[in-house]
């Protein structure tokens, strides 16, 4: 079975909101650019965290710190919302 690629023209896509997950993606790490800063303890438990998942997790727990308004990543922060942030 032959395979159809379609394409549009530029001029069409560039004024569509994109639904792909890899844009999604882009533009999601390009609104949340700035990081939080960290104290010593937040961070040596963030490097206990498997490298592989390490910069999932790191940002999962800055917009989590984020949205509760939070100026500083704790220790004390993540201890107080680790339940939240391991699910």
């Amino acid at each position: 079975m032959a395979h159809v690629l379609l394409s549009y023209p530029n001029d069409l896509r560039a004024n569509q909101p994109s639904n792909h997950a890899l844009d999604r993606g882009r533009q999601e790490k390009d609104m949340s650019k700035e990081s939080l800063p960290w104290d010593e303890a937040a961070l040596k438990r963030l490097e206990a965290i498997p490298a592989f998942v390490r910069g999932m997790a790191k940002s999962k727990i800055e917009k989590a710190a984020q949205a509760a308004g939070e100026t500083r990543v704790t220790a004390e922060f993540m201890d107080a919302n680790k339940a939240k942030l391991m699910g």
